[in-house]
């Protein structure tokens, strides 16, 4: 039974990096030609970069402390619902599953961000179309 929730997770948290990879991706194509505005007038590529990743670590902050108010009052529902359900290893559980939902937020959002950027900061100006 482990090995198949384990197995599911894992499905699902491979479908929700490709999701998140494919709109940071859309995002970007969008900024395709301001992206190279940038490059024409002399910006330095860490500078072009700066922004979206600044917005990145905004948007996965936000996103990480929505899903820890709903994981925290889920968790208390349930505790009130069922209390037998309440164990003191619970605490820690949580507590390493907000890290860990924190550690995959942060990282999604930079890489997805920083691989996109790069894409667009190395193409020809005729292969933008």
């Amino acid at each position: 039974m482990v090995v198949v929730l384990l197995a599911l997770s894992g499905m699902l948290l491979l479908v929700t990096w490709l999701l998140i990879d494919q709109s940071v991706r859309l995002a970007i194509f969008a900024d395709r030609h301001l992206i190279r505005s940038m490059q024409l007038v002399g910006a330095e590529d860490a500078f072009i970069r700066s922004p979206y990743l600044r917005s990145a670590m905004i948007g996965s902050a936000i996103s990480l402390g929505v899903s820890l108010v709903g994981i925290a009052l889920t968790a208390f529902w349930i505790w009130q619902w069922a209390p037998d359900f309440h164990h003191p290893a619970s605490h820690s559980a949580l507590l390493w599953m907000a890290m860990g939902l924190a550690l995959f937020a942060f990282l999604v959002g930079w890489v997805s961000h920083y691989t996109a950027l790069n894409k667009y900061l190395r193409l020809d100006t005729d292969q933008l179309h």
